[in-house]
This record gives structure tokens, sequence and C-alpha cells, in this order.
């Protein structure tokens, strides 16, 4: 359940930082438009939305590979017992 909880997570701080680098990119750069240390400091924040989100995917997919693996378990188990 942790691991629903930790991809959720990934995706919605993912999420806003997509909406933050839109809404402050023009309002942090300087009025000639040139590119600043604001401006490669929001480039890595935006370079961090694909690895935040691998992170929450490759997380979640793991969790997951281990239940179906533990419910192809059960199944095999039970078949027996009948």
């Amino acid at each position: 359940m942790c691991s629903a909880l930790h991809h959720s997570n990934c995706m919605f701080i993912a999420y806003h930082v997509v909406i933050i680098d839109k809404a402050f990119r023009q309002k942090l750069l300087p009025e000639g438009g040139t590119a600043t240390s604001t401006e490669e400091q929001m480039l890595t924040l935006a370079e961090l939305v694909p690895k935040m989100r691998r992170i929450g995917n490759d997380n979640f997919s793991e969790y997951l590979d281990t239940r179906k693996a533990h419910l192809h378990q059960l199944v095999v188990s039970a078949n027996g017992r009948a």
C-alpha cells in the first residue's frame, strides 16, 4: 500500500514542478530574457519531472510484480488442494 502512496506522491510532485515551471519561468527571467543562473535552475527543476515519474512508476511496478507473483503462488497451491 505504501507503494501506491509513493507513486501518487511522485506524480503529484512532478505535476506541480511542471506548473511551477510554467507559472514562474517568465517572472524569474530578467527583462532582456537572457539566460541566468535562475533560468538554469528552472531548467534543472523541469528536468526532474521524468526522473520523478520514473521513480514512482518503477517502485509501483515492482510492488505489482511482487503481488502478482504472490497471487500466482496462492492459486497454484490452491489448485493442488482441490
